[in-house]
């Protein structure tokens, strides 16, 4: 039976749900990725005596909800204590930090989701009061026109509301939660609560909703500010009671429900699905992409043509090559096409030579894909570099829903499917390099619907059967040949296959009778499966997925009861095993200290691909972005960094031009790159320090001239004119042979010699300093005139007046002598100015005064006033002459001769004033 037979089956017997939706809030720790842990068995709880409103409630249940009473009453029970009632919500084995829900005692009280971290967001439901009581598995609160009961749900809990008969009307909120410790986000998959880190943590979406009988009835969510409205859209049927089913799970939900699509990841480290059957009972174009660093869904670009039961391959350059499968319109399709991360979009990837549906593909290593029957024996191989397909060689048996793997020596083994006459026991590869098939040895059992995985020892195992069979077998390259290996715990088909960093396989659901919740792990060195943590909801037709972290997307699937769901859950892988050696591990993979899901690298230097990436240890992850992956090897070569997407180093590359850098010598002062090169420009100029250095080289190391001194001896000016001669010794201008300065006169000292000038100073000596013939007056030298005449002698002529002294000016005649005729007035001192005539001596009996004295010979000097006429016997003597100017200037002289006698006058008053005196 081949799988559209199956499913078609499978199909009509679900179809009375369609057009259920579900209402999920999913709590997600940050930093951690989420899984499933195995069924847990109550811990100790308190005894809780049934409260007597819970046999009404149910019986209620029973009669207006038969459909749905299961769901609503039957799931694991939480663990009362004195707060209220708790129960942790699965994550992955060995996860060790489950999250865990806390309902209240009371009503009015917050629900409690609390992540390992310490992070806890808190839902308040509004119209729920009173002590909370149980009802079978269920958690009970009375509520205004009804009640709400919490139960275990898939992955987490869920919340049913019973609302009586004519307490909602259409367009009217029936359910208010308020959350609080999250910022609330709306987006077109539904409301989002995010933590400060950006990362969602709980989400909502449309809910399910019955009216008495389990019909469907619409129902919508609106966020208002913190709070999650939740609203009918029509009128429920008069007197009919509604049935609404909130559910709180551990990972946000794709935007569409499907089964039976493709999810392929991507380089970047997110999940492309694409595809399915879905809504309306129809293939889908819709394509998502899951983040696991938010743990958000979002829709990408659609695909040109609806479709389920395809192939996606992701290429070497990025991209993703999905291939035909079936369309609701068109049946089995040839078409192909290719996602582009970079853009979001799908073009056309040419069309294959025949449809086909259910196949398999796989990527070469020389970059092609190989595609494998669907119904048939043929395949086809596509080329990236042109875009097109060409024929491959036809396999030797015709081949659907079978297993397809890659071995570690390139070669392509095709296992089991479904052939003309039911499941196949054969089993063959493909040789890239001769492009041929060759069987292997036969299988021991049949297989179709059945999943592959490489072993780290190189090994090939595959299990699966459409009967539900647990038969696992073995293939070893080295011998062609297979054997059994240890059995499924339970027989399934169109389960998951996924081969973990830790070398071990996780089997994850499938259909045995029915859909399943199991999950089961292989380990390789004792060739045993044990049973893991289970699913959240059961489901076969899904997808699970390899995240970079080392954890399990699984999405979507068939459900029981149900066609499709956009359901999603995460499983956790154990803890990473550190190594030493490749003896360490199972697949022989030590890369950068733990056991590694590939080579990466081999751990080289000069990659972006590491397996230590915290976080993701045990896995070959891209290195965080701005991480340097080959430093600089010159002042103009710019260091690469990984981006955190691609696991090669960028190409190396240089500077841009005119970028500044250092060329390492000193003696330019501007370096700047160009063509890749620190080329050094404006050149250090070396000039000499001083007049006995020279400017000698600067040094590429330091940036300094070195300015050797000049020889001994050589010329130089040392700036001080007063020296006549200079000369170097030992770098230093030294000045010799002084100026000497001397007196350019008598008048005059030598003084200092003007460094600047060379000019000696010369000061002028104070006035009436001696100088030859003189004094010095201005710094000149003046003859002295002659001192004051004696006075005559007492009753005789009045003697000669002395001659003024030399160098001053000229001393005043002596007065002629009393009593006597006055005797001549003295001659001016010669020199200086001419002293002033001396006075004639008091005349005795009015002799006749003295004439006045000669000018000296002083330079400039006035003759002598002639002297006073002495007095005599009759009272009168006649005034002496005036005296002569002399002046000097040079050594000539000249006199003014006869000057008036005034002063004889004054010198007769004198001589009066005693007589006067007697007299009174």
């Amino acid at each position: 039976m081949h799988e559209a037979k199956v499913r078609g089956e499978r199909k009509r017997s679900y179809a009375r749900w369609w057009g259920f939706s579900s209402f999920v809030m999913a709590l997600v720790a940050l930093g951690a990725c989420e899984g499933n842990e195995a069924t847990e068995k109550p811990g100790a709880s308190l005894p809780e005596p049934e409260d007597a409103a819970a046999e009404p409630l149910r019986a209620n249940l029973r009669a207006q909800f038969p459909g749905q009473v299961g769901e609503v009453l039957r799931s694991s029970p939480f663990e009362a204590d004195e707060a209220g009632y708790r129960r942790r919500l699965p994550r992955g084995a060995g996860a060790g930090d489950e999250l865990s829900v806390a309902l209240p005692r009371e009503g009015e009280g917050a629900v409690r989701f609390r992540a390992p971290d310490g992070f806890e967001i808190l839902v308040r439901e509004e119209g729920t009061s009173g002590r909370a009581f149980t009802v079978d598995d269920a958690v009970a609160y009375p509520r205004r026109g009804g009640t709400a009961l919490w139960v275990a749900g898939a992955g987490g809990v869920e919340e049913w509301l019973v609302i009586e008969a004519d307490h909602a009307a259409a367009g009217e909120a029936i359910g208010a939660w308020r959350v609080d410790g999250a910022e609330a986000r709306n987006d077109a998959s539904g409301i989002h609560f995010f933590d400060p880190a950006g990362r969602a943590r709980l989400h909502v979406t449309a809910p399910r909703a019955f009216s008495e009988g389990g019909h469907p009835i619409g129902v919508r969510l609106a966020l208002d500010g913190a709070t999650i409205k939740l609203y009918l859209e029509e009128a429920p049927p008069p007197g009919a009671a509604l049935l609404v089913d909130p559910a709180w799970t551990t990972i946000a939900p794709m935007n569409t429900p499907r089964e039976s699509h493709a999810a392929s990841l991507l380089v970047n480290g997110k999940v492309l699905v694409t595809g399915g059957f879905s809504v309306g009972d129809v293939a889908t174009k819709f394509a998502e992409l899951y983040d696991p660093a938010t743990n958000l869904w979002s829709f990408t670009g659609s695909m040109q043509d609806a479709r389920y039961a395809h192939s996606s391959t992701r290429l070497a350059d990025g991209r993703v090559l999905v291939t035909g499968g079936l369309s609701s319109i068109f049946g089995s399709l040839a078409a192909a096409e290719t996602f582009d991360p970079a853009t979001g979009t799908f073009t056309p990837a040419g069309v294959m030579s025949i449809t086909r549906y259910s196949h398999r593909a796989a990527l070469l290593a020389n970059g092609r894909v190989l595609v494998t029957g669907g119904a048939n024996a043929s395949t086809e191989l596509y080329d990236p570099a042109t875009n097109g397909w060409t024929a491959g060689p036809a396999m030797n048996y015709p081949r659907e829903a079978h297993a397809l793997v890659t071995l570690a020596s390139g070669k392509v083994l095709a296992i089991g499917g479904a052939g003309l006459s039911g499941a196949s026991s054969t089993a063959e590869a493909y040789d890239p390099a001769t492009n041929a098939w060759s069987l292997t040895g036969p299988l021991d059992v049949a297989h179709a619907y059945n999943t592959a995985v490489l072993l780290g020892n190189g090994k090939a195992l595959t299990c699966g059967n459409t009967d539900s069979q647990a038969f696992c077998e073995l293939y070893d390259p080295a011998t062609n040949a297979w054997m059994l290996t240890g059995s499924l715990v339970k027989g399934r088909y169109a389960h998951s296959m996924t081969l973990l960093p830790t070398g071990k396989v996780l089997v994850a659901g499938g259909v045995g009778p029915s859909s399943l919740t199991s999950a089961e792990l292989y380990d390789p060195s004792t060739g045993a499966w044990s049973t893991t943590a289970s699913l959240g909801l059961a489901r076969g037709y899904h997808t699970a997925t390899l995240l970079q972290n080392g954890s399990v997307l699984v999405a979507g699937g068939d459900p029981p009861n149900v066609l499709y769901t956009a359901n999603a859950e995460i499983y956790t892988s154990t803890t990473p095993i550190a190594c030493n050696g490749a003896a360490d591990c199972t697949n022989g993979l030590c890369v950068d200290g733990y056991c590694c899901d590939s080579a990466c690298g081999g751990g080289a230097a000069n990659d972006c691909q590491a397996c230590n990436v915290p976080g993701a240890q045990g896995l070959c992850t891209p290195i965080a972005a701005g991480t340097t992956c080959r430093a600089a090897a010159s002042a103009c070569d710019a260091p690469e960094t990984c981006n955190g997407v691609a696991t090669t180093c960028p190409v190396d590359a240089a500077l841009p031009n005119g970028t500044g850098c250092n060329d390492g010598n000193a003696c330019t002062q501007i370096d700047q790159c160009a063509g890749g090169v620190c080329m050094g420009m404006t050149p250090v100029v070396c000039v000499p320090l001083d007049a006995c250095h020279v400017a000698g080289m600067c040094n590429p190391a330091t940036g300094v001239c070195s300015n050797p001194e000049k020889a001994d001896g050589s010329a130089c000016n040392d700036g001080d004119a007063c020296t006549k001669t200079d000369q170097c010794a030992a770098g230093v201008c030294t000045g010799m042979a002084p100026v000497e300065c001397t007196p350019l006169d008598a008048c005059h000292e030598a003084g200092t010699c003007n460094e600047v000038s060379g000019m000696c100073s010369n000061p002028a000596k104070p006035d009436g300093t001696p100088c030859p013939g003189g004094v010095c007056v201005d710094g000149a030298c003046a003859m002295d005139p002659s001192g004051a005449g004696g006075n005559g002698g007492a009753g005789g002529s009045g003697g000669a007046g002395g001659n003024g002294g030399a160098g001053g000016h000229g001393g005043a005649g002596g007065n002629g002598g009393a009593g006597g005729a006055g005797g001549a007035g003295g001659h001016g001192g010669a020199g200086g100015a001419g002293g002033a005539g001396g006075n004639g001596g008091a005349g005795g009996a009015g002799g006749a005064g003295g004439n006045g004295g000669n000018g000296g010979m002083g330079a400039g000097g006035a003759g002598g006033a002639g002297g006073a006429s002495s007095s005599s016997s009759t009272g009168s003597g006649s005034g002496g002459s005036g005296g002569d100017l002399v002046t000097e200037e040079g050594s000539c002289g000249c006199r003014q001769v006869g000057g008036g006698s005034h002063g004889a006058w004054w010198v007769l008053a004198l001589l009066l004033l005693p007589l006067r005196r007697k007299k009174g």
